[in-house]
């Protein structure tokens, strides 16, 4: 009896340990996260408004290759006429 109490105490300290162990990882997790997540921001708020979600980026990309293309097209117009 004595044997398995001294087993059972073993577990329970051990089980303790292993908590506090998770609980540490899980305060770094939670502040690597708190930290990742206001860089995101810096970095977002650095951005154009007009920039700070993929689909205006995407866009904007459109808008631009659109405005090469006519750019080029208007180029290669100029360098036949001469």
């Amino acid at each position: 009896m004595a044997e398995q109490l001294a087993q059972l105490k073993l577990k329970l300290t051990e089980a303790e340990t292993a908590e506090a162990t998770a609980r540490t990882a899980a305060g770094k997790a939670e502040t690597a996260l708190a930290g990742a997540r206001a860089k995101l921001d810096t970095v977002i708020e650095a951005l154009p408004e007009g920039l700070r979600t993929p689909e205006a980026v995407v866009a904007q990309r459109k808008a631009l290759q659109r405005e090469q293309r006519q750019l080029s097209e208007a180029l290669e117009v100029a360098t036949q006429q001469d």
